[in-house]
């Protein structure tokens, strides 16, 4: 079986991840599976990754860093979308982690066992692959690399947005990339409403 293109980003300084069996397990079913001890590395990392499906596994407690509130906060600065799963020894001490819920976290869950995080990446991954989001980044994926940075959509008052200024507004949901999402919802349900009889 193929495995999956999604990329898995662990942000995690236990120092012997590599051997965690949800690694293991990671390892046969994505093609790229990534492991930062150092967040900001892993941040930068993050936003090199344009166009493609991420999953980020963010570990809670660091030993030389802020905590996984902080670093949350930082990537949702730069993506308001990409699924986050904080994966902590603490998860019962739920509320610690007001700060991260407010930051949009996909789930919160212990290290151990690791099948409910394994479960939350797939279920993390189905919703990538059904969201405007995803469809977009799907969709730009196939385009000629010269066609993604030429304007794409000129609005009413004349601003230009290539399809990576497009993805770029609705990762960090911006007011103008809120818009664009709602409106390709509306213009998919047109279409399928006027199309009902050619759909298998």
């Amino acid at each position: 079986m193929a495995k999956s293109k999604t990329n898995i980003i662990i942000i995690d300084d236990e120092p012997d991840l590599k051997e965690h069996e949800l690694v293991f397990e990671l390892n046969l079913i994505y093609e790229n599976v990534a492991i930062f001890a150092n967040p900001h590395e892993g941040i930068d990392y993050i936003k090199t990754l344009s166009g493609e499906k991420n999953i980020v596994i963010l570990d809670y407690r660091f030993e030389n860093y802020e905590d996984g509130s902080r670093i949350l906060k930082e990537i949702r600065t730069n993506n308001k979308v990409i699924p986050v799963i904080l994966w902590t020894a603490n998860a019962d001490k739920i509320q610690e982690f007001i700060d991260i819920v407010n930051n949009k976290i996909f789930a919160i869950l212990p290290k151990s066992p690791y099948e409910p995080v394994l479960k939350a990446i797939k279920e993390a991954e189905n919703e990538l692959d059904t969201s405007i989001e995803g469809a977009l980044e799907e969709w730009i994926s196939i385009q000629n690399e010269e066609d993604l940075d030429s304007p794409y959509l000129i609005t009413a008052n004349g601003e230009q947005y290539t399809l990576n200024d497009l993805l770029r507004e609705i990762r960090l949901q911006t007011p103008f990339g809120t818009q664009v999402q709602k409106d390709l919802l509306m213009l998919t349900i047109d279409l399928l409403r006027r199309n009902k009889k050619q759909l298998p």
